[in-house]
């Protein structure tokens, strides 16, 4: 299985995302950096770091962990989390892989955990 690896955090100061990849800093344990693809190396609040689950939303919009969707048919919104290996769209009283739920299911990105709390 191919799918492209990048995550997506907010940046310290400005609070803009930042996407590319994770970077664990050698001078800081425990902090981390996000390095976009023209190179340039964010400083990231760890909280807010969450990764792209390979699905996109009908929209075309990446889906990464951490963000609120909904589902045509289902009532209410899902978190994207990470457990156990894969993926999962956690809704009220159950959860979807991620794997099975794609596109084709008119997924809507509807904003994330850290500024839509």
């Amino acid at each position: 299985m191919k799918r492209e690896i990048k995550f997506r955090a907010q940046e310290l100061g400005s609070g803009e995302w930042v996407y590319g990849d994770l970077i664990h800093k050698r001078t800081a344990p425990g902090e981390i950096m996000i390095r976009q693809r023209s190179g340039v190396e964010s400083d990231v609040d760890v909280e807010t770091v969450g990764q792209y689950t390979g699905v996109k939303d009908k929209a075309g919009n990446e889906i990464y962990e951490g963000d609120i969707i909904t589902r045509l048919g289902i009532k209410g919104i899902g978190n994207v989390t990470f457990s156990k290996g894969s993926f999962y769209a956690v809704f009220v009283g159950f959860a979807w892989s991620l794997s099975k739920l794609d596109a084709e299911y008119d997924l809507h990105v509807v904003g994330n955990m850290f500024e839509d709390k």
